[in-house]
């Protein structure tokens, strides 16, 4: 249950989002995408976020076949899935965790491309989240000029 967080503008979340991953972004071509479809996010508490992500169970990984996409795309659909059940406390609100695609220190010493999970909390950090590992990290974990693209 989902209810000692705050409700936030999509231009507050887009702030902190850019100020995060500020120098992070792949040139100033088209990759260069944060798309956020919502007008409004719900931040959730970190043990809120804990608790909730920590729940999620996953398939094995298999290269190719269910890989990091994967994960972070099943990571997504478990909170929109859990938005839309009537005990879940965030009737039209979406919950601000996003999906990432760039290179981060944890995999591969940054030198490969990943998806992953991200999210703002209720006191505007902003995270990593690898749903591979239930783990998160700093927003500096990201190789400088590797993100193309951030979803939400």
């Amino acid at each position: 249950m989902m209810k000692d967080g705050k409700v936030v503008s999509q231009n507050t979340v887009k702030k902190r989002v850019r100020a995060a991953c500020a120098g992070r972004w792949v040139g100033k071509d088209r990759a260069r995408y944060a798309g956020f479809g919502d007008a409004k996010y719900y931040l959730p508490t970190k043990s809120e976020a804990l608790a909730f992500l920590s729940r999620q169970e996953y398939p094995g990984f298999q290269d190719d076949a269910f890989d990091c996409e994967d994960f972070a795309f099943v990571c997504k659909a478990y909170v929109v899935n859990f938005q839309q059940k009537p005990d879940s406390t965030l009737e039209n609100k979406s919950l601000c965790i996003g999906i990432a695609w760039g290179r981060f220190a944890w995999v591969d010493d940054g030198k490969q491309d990943h998806a992953c999970n991200w999210l703002v909390d209720d006191k505007g950090n902003f995270v990593w989240y690898e749903p591979q590992t239930d783990k998160f990290y700093k927003p500096e974990s990201a190789v400088k000029k590797s993100l193309r693209l951030m979803l939400v």
